[in-house]
C-alpha cells in the first residue's frame, strides 16, 4: 500500500513564488516529470531557506518519486524535528516507509494522520489506511500471534473491513484456536453471507475441531457459494466421507469428475480423498478414468499400481507397474511396488521373485534383504541362497554372509563366514541362532556385541581423555556397519533369544555378565525375563522395578518390564512400563499401549488423551496413525475416519 504523494500545494502557492530561484527550478523541474533533478534544486533551497516548510516537503516529495524511498524518509524524518506535527510531512514519510515495507514504524504515523488528517485528505480514508497498513503488516508477518494482534487492531478501526475479520479467524486457525476463528467467520458471515473466503475459514475450523457433522454441512455451504472452486468441491466429498456419508460423498464427487473432467487435480483431489480413508478400489476407478484422458502419464500409472495393490489386487498391479518400466519408468521401483502388492496378500513366492528382480536392478542391499525374508516365508532356500549369492557378489557383507550362511545345512552355513573373516561378527552368530534355535549359539552372539560395546567404550574413553573434549557420538567399532548401538540392539536381540530357548542357562549367563556390570539396567531387565520364565515371579518383579531405577531412560527396560506384566495379567501395571516406554520412544510403544488399555477398559480415554496431545503436536504422523487404530477399536469408527480424512 502507498500513499498518494502530495502535489506540492505549496510550490504552487504565493509563499512558494516568492522564494529564491532554486524552489522555482524545482517547481518546473518536478512538474515536467524530472523527479531527480526537482530534489537537487530542493536540496539548495534547503540549504538557503531551511525554516521554509515547502521546501523540506518538495524535497521528500521529490527523492520519494525518483525511487530514492530512503532519502525521501530520511528528509521528511529530519524535516519533522523542525515542523513536529506536520501533516504533510508526516504524510510523506509515512508514505516512504511504506514504500519501504518498514509498516510497524509507518503505523504510528498513519494513528497521527488519523486523529488530524492533512489537507485533502477525509477522515474516512484517513481511518481505512490506518487499518489497511495494519492487514499488510500482518500478511507479512510469520507469527500468528502477531498477526492476530495486527488483525484485531485494523478490526477495531475499521469494524466494516471484511479483510480484517478474515486475517483474524485464519490467525486463529494457525494458533490451534479453531471455535474462536469459527465465531470470528460466522460474525464476518453476517456481513458478506456468500464469501467464499469466510466460509472456507468456517469449512477449515469445523475440520480442525474434528466436528464432521458440522463439517459436512460447513462444506457444502462452501460448495454451493462457489460452483466453480474445484477445492471446494473437493472439501465438501472429504466431509461427507469423514462423517459417514459415503453415498452422498460418491454424488459429490461423481459431479466433480464430470464439471472438472479436463482438470487432472480433479481426479486427483477424489482419488487421494478417498486412499486416505482406505476406500482403494474407489480410489481405482478414479485413476482408471485418469488414466484414460492422461495414458502417457507415469505418476498416474504409478498410483494406480498402489491402488490396485491396496485393492488386494497384486496380478493387475503388477501388469500395470508392468507397463510403467516400459514407459522408462524406474524398473526397480516398480519391481518393488509389485512385490510388496504381493506381499499384501501373503504371495510370498511372487513377492521373492519380484524383490530378487528389483535386486538385480537395484543394487540395493535393501531389496537383497526383502527377497531373503520374503524367500524365507515360504522356506524356498534355493531362492535364498542365490538372491544371497549375488548380494555376496556385488556387495559383500556380514549380513549377506549370515544371509548365505542360513540358506545351508550345518556344517556348510559355517563356510561363507569363515570366507568373509566374518565369523567373529555377532550378527551372524545371532542369524545362526534364529535360524537354528540354538542357545548356545544365542550366548556366543550376546558375548560377541558385548566385547564390540565394551571395546568402543573403551576406545571412546581414551580418546576423549587424550584431548580433554567430551561428545555424545557414538563410537565407530571395527566392523564395518557395527557401532555400539547396533551392537547393544544385537546383544539385547541375542540375549532375548537365549532366554525363549533356554531360561535357565540364560539366567547363569546374565548373573555372570550383572557381576562384571552391576549398573547395567538392561541386563537386569533380561534377568527378570529370565525369572518369569522359570516361575519366579516375586523376583522378577524385583528385577524389573531395580532396573527402571538403575536407568529410568532406557526403553528396553520398560519394554521388558511391560510385556511381563502383560503375561501375568497386571495391566495397570503393564500401562504404566508402556507409558514411561512410550515417553522414550512412541512410535515402538503405541501398539502396546492400545493392547494394554483395551485389555483394562481404557482405551477410550487414552484415545481421548492421543486427540488432546496431536491438537497441541504438529505433524507426528506416527502418533495421529496410533490414534485412528485406538478410535476403531473403541469403536469409535466416525471419529477415526474423520480423523484419517484431516491426513
Amino acid at each position: 500500500m502507498r500513499f498518494l504523494v502530495f502535489l506540492l500545494l505549496s510550490l504552487a502557492s504565493g509563499a512558494s513564488a516568492q522564494t529564491s530561484d532554486p524552489m522555482a527550478r524545482a517547481d518546473e523541474a518536478y512538474r515536467a516529470g524530472r523527479y531527480a533533478e526537482a530534489a537537487r534544486h530542493a536540496e539548495t533551497a534547503v540549504r538557503q531557506r531551511p525554516g521554509l516548510a515547502s521546501a523540506h516537503v518538495a524535497l521528500s516529495s521529490a527523492r520519494l518519486r525518483s525511487g530514492d524511498a530512503s532519502g525521501a524518509e530520511q528528509a521528511a524524518r529530519s524535516a519533522l524535528q523542525r515542523f513536529p506535527g506536520d501533516a504533510l510531512l508526516t504524510a510523506l514519510r509515512a508514505d516512504a516507509l511504506l514504500t519501504l515495507e518498514r509498516f510497524e514504524d509507518a503505523i504510528p504515523l498513519l494513528d497521527a494522520l488519523r486523529r488530524s488528517p492533512p489537507p485533502g485528505m477525509t477522515p474516512e480514508v484517513a481511518r481505512e489506511r490506518a487499518a489497511q497498513v495494519r492487514l499488510v503488516a500482518a500478511v507479512r508477518s510469520s507469527d500468528p500471534q502477531q498477526q492476530l494482534a495486527w488483525a484485531r487492531e485494523a478490526r477495531e478501526i475499521a469494524p466494516e473491513m471484511l479483510n480484517a475479520r478474515t486475517l483474524e479467524a485464519g490467525a486463529l486457525l494457525a494458533l490451534d484456536r479453531a471455535p474462536e476463528a469459527r465465531e470470528v467467520a460466522e460474525a464476518a458471515l453476517r456481513l458478506a453471507p456468500e464469501d467464499p473466503v469466510l466460509l472456507r475459514l468456517v469449512a477449515q475450523a469445523d475440520a480442525a475441531s474434528g466436528d464432521a457433522a458440522a463439517l459436512s454441512v460447513s462444506a457444502a455451504r462452501l460448495a454451493e457459494a462457489a460452483p466453480e472452486d474445484l477445492s471446494a468441491a473437493l472439501l465438501a466429498g472429504r466431509a461427507y466421507l469423514a462423517s459417514g456419508e459415503t453415498e452422498r460423498a460418491a454424488e459429490t464427487f461423481g459431479d466433480v469428475l464430470e464439471r472438472f473432467a479436463d482438470r487432472p487435480a480433479a481426479y486427483d483431489g477424489v482419488a487421494a480423498a478417498y486412499e486416505q480413508v482406505g476406500f482403494a478400489p474407489a480410489a481405482v476407478g478414479v485413476l482408471e478414468a485418469w488414466r484414460e484422458i492422461a495414458p502417457e502419464d507415469t505418476a498416474v500409472v504409478s498410483r494406480l499400481g498402489d491402488a490396485l495393490a491396496a485393492s488386494a489386487r497384486p496380478v493387475e498391479a503388477e501388469a500395470v507397474l508392468d507397463t510403467l518400466r516400459a514407459m522408462g519408468g524406474n524398473a526397480a521401483w516398480s519391481l518393488r511396488r509389485s512385490a510388496r502388492a504381493h506381499a499384501l496378500l501373503d504371495r510370498w513366492t511372487d513377492a521373492a521373485r519380484l524383490y530378487e528382480a528389483a535386486f538385480g536392478a537395484s543394487g540395493d542391499a535393501a531389496d537383497a534383504r526383502a527377497a531373503v525374508r520374503a524367500a524365507h516365508r515360504v522356506d524356498d532356500l534355493d531362492a535364498v541362497r542365490r538372491v544371497a549369492a549375488l548380494w555376496r557378489a556385488r556387495a559383500p557383507s556380514p549380513e549377506a554372509a549370515a544371509a548365505y550362511a542360513l540358506s545351508l545345512p550345518l556344517p556348510e552355513a559355517r563356510v561363507p563366514t569363515r570366507d568373509l573373516a566374518s565369523g567373529d561378527d555377532p550378527r551372524v552368530a545371532l542369524r545362526l541362532a534364529q535360524w537354528n534355535r540354538d542357545p548356545t549359539q544365542a550366548i556366543r552372539a550376546a558375548r560377541l556385541a558385548l566385547a564390540l560395546v565394551a571395546r568402543g567404550r573403551a576406545d571412546a574413553q581414551a580418546a576423549l581423555a587424550g584431548s580433554g573434549l567430551q561428545t555424545d557420538a557414538t563410537p565407530a567399532l571395527e566392523r564395518p556397519g557395527l557401532d555400539a548401538r547396533a551392537a547393544s540392539r544385537v546383544a539385547e536381540d541375542a540375549l532375548a533369544l537365549a532366554v525363549d530357548l533356554d531360561a535357565q542357562r540364560a539366567l547363569e549367563v546374565l548373573e555372570e555378565l550383572q557381576a562384571s556390570d552391576p549398573e547395567s539396567a538392561w541386563i537386569g531387565a533380561f534377568q527378570g525375563r529370565a525369572l518369569a520364565a522359570l516361575g519366579q515371579v516375586d523376583r522378577a518383579r524385583d528385577a524389573f522395578a531395580r532396573a527402571a531405577r538403575l536407568a529410568p531412560e532406557a526403553f528396553v527396560v520398560h519394554a521388558e518390564a511391560g510385556r511381563w506384566y502383560e503375561s501375568v495379567g497386571e495391566w495397570d501395571a503393564a500401562a504404566l512400563a508402556w507409558e514411561r516406554a512410550a515417553a522414550l520412544d512412541g512410535p515402538a510403544a503405541y501398539a502396546s499401549l492400545i493392547r494394554v488399555h483395551r485389555a483394562r477398559g481404557s482405551l477410550g480415554a487414552l484415545a481421548d488423551r492421543w486427540l488432546a496431545r496431536l491438537r497441541t503436536t504438529a505433524h507426528d504422523e506416527p502418533l495421529r496413525q496410533a490414534t485412528i487404530e485406538a478410535l476403531h477399536k473403541a469403536g469409535r469408527s466416525a471419529e477415526a475416519r474423520a480423523l484419517a480424512g484431516r491426513g
